[in-house]
């Protein structure tokens, strides 16, 4: 068994992202096509994280604030992984 660690220090306590309603595969599919080149769309159990990776990128859904630790921990190390 081979683990691989790298550490991470983030530069802020928290990020901001846009959310939504989850409703259908589709329209998490949809957003993400729509989305690519400028942000992560993450399903998170009953919203839609939409979190800009441009620096031009719009805020799509209510603006959001997420911090790096805690309970929104799992979202944070899903955007290390992408």
């Amino acid at each position: 068994m081979a683990f691989n660690f790298l550490p991470v220090k983030f530069t802020d306590a928290s990020f901001d992202a846009g959310t939504q309603s989850y409703k259908s595969p589709e329209q998490l599919d949809a957003l993400r096509a729509r989305l690519a080149k400028s942000h992560s769309v993450i399903r998170l159990r009953s919203q839609i994280v939409c979190v800009p990776i441009t620096r031009d990128a719009e805020v799509v859904g209510e603006p959001t604030r997420f911090d790096t630790r805690g309970p929104n921990l799992a979202l944070t190390a899903y955007l290390l992984q992408g």
